[in-house]
C-alpha cells in the first residue's frame, strides 16, 4: 500500500498556526504496469491555534475522485452531473437560474445553502424533504431504542401505506390532497409531538443513534411536511435514489474513475441509460437506432431523439401500424 498525505494550503503556508485534530482517509485501487496496489489518500484536519472556534480546514480531494449529482423531473429524463465537489455551488449549474418550484432532496446542508442563495437573488425555491431518509435514521436506531424507534417506524409505515393506496387508485390531485389532509397530517402531527417531547426532555443522548435520528427529523420537519401541502410532491425522493442505486452498486467494482473527463463521459452514459429505463426503452435498441441516425442529424433535431421523445415516437409508430 502506498500513502499520500495532502495538507491544506493554509497549513503549508503557516504550519505553526495550526493543530492537527484528525484526518480523512480515502482508498482506491490503483495500477501500474504489472502491479496493482492500494493507494491511500490521507487528508488531515486542522484547527487554528489562535482561533479554535473557526471551522476546521481540510484539503479538497483530487479531481479524479469526483462526485455525482443526480436530478430527475417526474415524467422526464434523468440527468447525472459530475463534479469535483459536493459544495452548494454545484447546484447553481444543475438547477437553472430561472427555475421556480420545489426541489425534493435529503437533508444534506448544501441544498439549504443553495436555497438561501437563490432566495437572496429573488429566486426562491421550496425544499421538500424525504421521509425515506428520515425513516433510515430510526431504523438504524432499532438496536439502541427498539421500543421507541419501532413505534416511529410503524407510524411512518402508515404514511407509506396511504401513498401506496393512492398509487393503486391512480389518484389525482384532489384525492391525494384529501387523503393526505385527513389521514397523513394527523400521523405527522403525532410523530412530531413525540419527537419534540423526547428532544426537550433529553430522553436520548444527542450523539446516540436515536438522538441523531430525532435531531435530523426535527431539523427537517418543515420540509418533511411539504408533501402534505402539495399533492404533486412525493413522500420521498426515491425516484432519484433508484436512479443512483445501479451506479452505487457498480462503483464497488471500479471504485473511482481515473480522470475528470472519464467522470464526465460516465455521467452522460448514466443519464442516457437511466432515462431509457425510466421510459421503458431497451437501451441497446435505443443506442443502435440513435447512433445510426445521429451523423446525419442537426443540433435542432437532438430534442427529437432524447429517450422520452424517442419512446413517444416509437409508441406513435406502433399505434399507426396497428390501425
Amino acid at each position: 500500500m502506498e500513502q499520500e498525505v495532502i495538507e491544506p494550503a493554509e497549513v503549508k503556508e503557516n504550519p505553526e498556526a495550526f493543530r492537527c485534530i484528525g484526518e480523512e482517509v480515502t482508498e482506491m485501487l490503483d495500477y501500474r504496469p504489472a502491479k496493482f496496489f492500494r493507494h491511500q489518500i490521507i487528508r488531515r484536519k486542522f484547527v487554528h491555534r489562535q482561533q479554535p472556534e473557526l471551522a476546521p480546514i481540510i484539503a479538497p480531494l483530487p479531481e479524479s475522485l469526483q462526485q455525482r449529482w443526480v436530478a430527475h423531473r417526474p415524467g422526464e429524463d434523468v440527468l447525472f452531473e459530475w463534479q469535483t465537489t459536493r459544495e452548494a455551488k454545484c447546484l447553481q449549474k444543475l438547477i437553472p437560474i430561472d427555475f421556480n418550484g420545489t426541489v425534493q432532496c435529503d437533508g444534506y446542508s448544501a441544498y439549504d445553502h443553495f436555497a438561501r442563495h437563490r432566495a437572496s437573488q429573488g429566486k426562491p425555491i421550496l425544499l421538500a424533504g424525504c421521509w425515506a431518509h428520515t425513516r433510515r435514521g430510526f431504523y438504524e436506531a432499532l438496536d439502541h431504542a427498539p421500543k421507541e424507534a419501532g413505534w416511529l417506524l410503524i407510524q411512518i409505515g402508515h404514511l407509506y401505506d396511504i401513498e401506496r393506496r393512492l398509487r393503486r387508485q391512480r389518484a389525482g390531485r384532489a384525492l391525494r390532497n384529501a387523503y393526505r389532509s385527513s389521514q397523513s397530517r394527523p400521523i405527522c402531527a403525532r410523530i412530531r409531538r413525540l419527537l419534540q417531547r423526547w428532544y426537550i426532555t433529553r430522553r436520548f443522548l444527542p450523539q446516540s443513534t436515536m438522538g441523531k435520528a430525532i435531531h435530523y427529523a426535527l431539523d427537517q420537519w418543515e420540509s418533511l411536511e411539504v408533501y402534505l401541502q402539495d399533492p404533486l410532491i412525493e413522500i420521498d425522493n426515491n425516484l432519484v435514489e433508484n436512479a443512483i442505486r445501479p451506479t452505487a452498486l457498480g462503483k464497488k467494482n471500479w471504485l473511482f474513475f481515473g480522470a475528470a473527463n472519464a467522470g464526465e463521459r460516465a455521467a452522460v452514459i448514466y443519464s442516457i441509460i437511466e432515462s431509457c429505463r425510466r421510459h421503458g426503452v431497451e437501451p441497446y435498441s435505443y443506442l443502435r437506432d440513435v447512433l445510426t441516425r445521429l451523423p446525419s442529424m442537426t443540433n435542432r433535431q437532438i430534442k427529437d431523439i432524447v429517450p422520452k421523445a424517442w419512446a413517444a415516437a416509437k409508441k406513435a409508430d406502433a399505434t399507426r401500424k396497428a390501425a
